[in-house]
């Protein structure tokens, strides 16, 4: 049985590539991808269709990374929207920081499988915080490097929207280059003066 992953990682990028080169160019990346129609958002699709669509990204866009994180940041206001009700965002900017990590992480290792397939998910859910994702979807034998630029796009999009907007994400290690895990580290950069729960 081919192995899975959510949806979220073919929609999230399809819309950064057609914002950013167009309908035609993002017909062709479909194309080349074997998708013919866009899947429903809470669906799982092959990981094979994905990664390709990411490659293709990657390999024909000059500003492919970027693309793929943007990519990311849509397929995280998905995710939210689809997991996180109204009340629970509303109440995860009023709760002490350290509590709505707690709530954040654990609907996160709940519904790992939409962003890291059948992959282990490890996560440390103290500032700075750590996702590892052990043997990810998106870096075995792929054609160019690192391709985990959506799942690091997709993590900063989710505490952004959920916590606040100076959240970052950054790839410190990566499978395709050796690591025993690809890893994720969270930063958030609050401005002088600022709540720690500013939007």
């Amino acid at each position: 049985m081919a192995e899975t992953v959510g949806a979220l990682a073919i929609l999230g990028p399809a819309k950064a590539l057609a914002e950013a080169v167009g309908d035609q160019f993002h017909d062709d990346c479909l194309q080349r991808a074997g998708i013919e129609t866009l899947p429903p958002a809470d669906a799982v699709v092959p990981v094979a269709k994905a990664t390709r669509l990411h490659v293709c990204i990657c390999e024909l866009a000059d500003d492919g990374v970027t693309i793929l994180r943007a990519g990311g940041g849509h397929s995280a206001a998905i995710f939210v929207s689809l997991h996180f009700s109204p009340l629970t965002r509303a109440s995860a900017r009023l709760m002490p920081h350290g509590l709505a990590l707690r709530l954040i992480g654990r609907r996160m290792c709940q519904r790992a499988s939409a962003f890291a397939g059948s992959a282990e998910v490890r996560m440390s859910l103290f500032d700075p915080i750590v996702y590892e994702i052990v043997d990810g979807p998106f870096s075995r034998g792929d054609q160019v490097g690192r391709l985990c630029h959506w799942q690091a796009g997709f993590l900063e999009g989710v505490y952004r929207q959920l916590l606040h907007r100076g959240y970052s994400c950054d790839e410190t290690a990566c499978c395709a280059e050796g690591a025993k895990a690809c890893r994720f580290m969270l930063s958030r950069d609050i401005p002088s003066g600022a709540g720690s729960r500013a939007a």
